[in-house]
């Protein structure tokens, strides 16, 4: 869960994608992944800085029995 008012995720690298792309956020799910257009200098939303998105390293839903 990324927080209530987080909508947008951007200048975000994705594993084995070129380039920064912008995460649409509704409802706490991923919506829309389009890449980041080079005229947004000022993003609404968090900024990731080119930092790597990617699954969590958990499995939430796991049964051991």
């Amino acid at each position: 869960m990324l927080g209530k008012n987080i909508e947008q995720i951007n200048h975000a690298r994705l594993a084995g994608k070129e380039g920064l792309w912008r995460i649409t956020v509704k409802n706490n799910q991923i919506a829309a992944i389009e890449p980041q257009p080079q005229s947004d200098f000022h993003p609404q939303g968090l900024v990731a800085q080119g930092g790597l998105v990617h699954a969590p390293f958990v499995e939430p839903h796991i049964h051991l029995v």
